[in-house]
């Protein structure tokens, strides 16, 4: 009977009972709500996401101006969205459709317009000054690029004050830039969480993952990996302290010296830290080089691999959209990146 209240039992754990009450009517007019929301959603943050494409791609100051009206309207839509799922008593739903409602009314977002749009403002500012960062190199009068003359310099050279160059050149070129922005931005996004309940950004990040303990789990992980991970850097130190005379064998390792503008990869400098020499090499560089592989060809092997593993076949629109390589006519974000637009099967 519409608008009869069930009561629903739920068996935790011997002998202790959780009596959750949900109200049939309120049940159905959220069920109703979370199927309109799942069909607009989608075809909302499309045209965002479109627009932020369009600027990754291309990076312009036009392109700037439309990927912020385009998040501008996206936040209107999403607010419009948790006023109308704010107005049901979770209390009476059931569990699933509960989670669903307080994930949709879970926010950080600025609710000034005018804080909002500046807060997008600095995410384009940002994203163009550390895509389009350039040094100048004095010995040969040429400005480089993040990619590929940097990461080449990193990756490649033996050179402990080539490195060093590469490494704080990109770093003096656009820390001061980005800093005060980068400061601005933190602070206007945790005023947007405070303003919503929040701690500040971070808790409102870490409610995602719905665990209460998170931060006691990472420490956890972190304390089981710590031996393994301190006998490797132990190593790896020991090994370029035998290259690099200006480094000492003890303490932490120079960023600059591991091959990765961000040291978050080590391989570019296998050929320094090989454990175990005459061995069949990790890195096929040299192999694919041969074979004439280029970023196509990379692509459409990795399709195939995925393809053998029951994965479907990308659809056409992949090849005729993506950008694989940088394109020389202008300034782009220049990062490996997996885009879904969410709609018609739509993946660059």
């Amino acid at each position: 009977m519409k608008g009869t209240i069930y009561l629903v039992v739920v068996v935790l754990s011997a002998p202790f009972l959780c009596f959750a009450a949900f109200d049939q009517a309120e049940e159905d007019k959220a069920v109703k709500f979370l199927r309109k929301y799942n069909y607009d959603t989608p075809y909302e943050d499309y045209k965002t996401t479109i627009a932020s494409w369009n600027y990754a791609t291309n990076i312009t100051a036009r392109n700037k101006e439309l990927r912020t009206n385009a998040s501008l309207a996206f936040s209107a839509f999403y607010k419009q969205m948790r006023l109308e799922a704010a107005k049901f008593d979770v209390e009476r739903l059931k569990p699933d459709t509960k989670r669903q409602i307080l994930f949709i009314t879970s926010s950080a977002t600025p609710k000034k317009e005018t804080v909002l749009r500046r807060v997008t403002e600095l995410e384009s500012l940002m994203e163009g000054i550390y895509s389009t960062g350039k040094v100048e190199d004095k010995s040969s009068g040429k400005m480089l690029e993040l990619d590929p003359d940097l990461y080449h310099i990193l990756a490649n050279s033996r050179d402990y004050d080539r490195l060093l160059f590469a490494w704080k050149g990109w770093r003096d070129a656009v820390g001061p830039r980005v800093r005060g922005l980068y400061k601005e931005f933190v602070e206007l996004k945790n005023e947007g969480a405070k303003e919503n309940g929040w701690e500040d950004t971070g808790a409102y990040w870490r409610s995602w993952y719905e665990v209460d303990d998170l931060e006691s789990m990472v420490e956890g992980f972190w304390n089981e990996l710590r031996p393994l991970y301190q006998e490797l850097h132990a190593y790896v130190r020991y090994k370029l302290s035998q290259k690099y005379s200006q480094m000492s064998s003890k303490g932490p390792i120079p960023a600059h010296l591991l091959g990765n503008m961000w040291a978050q990869s080590w391989v570019n400098i296998y050929d320094l830290i090989e454990p175990y020499k005459n061995k069949a090499s990790l890195d096929v560089t040299a192999s694919m080089v041969q074979q004439n592989y280029t970023a196509l060809k990379m692509v459409k092997l990795a399709e195939s691999f995925f393809i053998s593993i029951g994965l479907e076949k990308l659809p056409d629109s992949f090849y005729k959209n993506s950008m694989f390589t940088k394109p020389k006519d202008r300034d782009v974000i220049c990062h490996a990146s997996a885009w879904d637009f969410g709609i018609n099967h739509d993946v660059r």
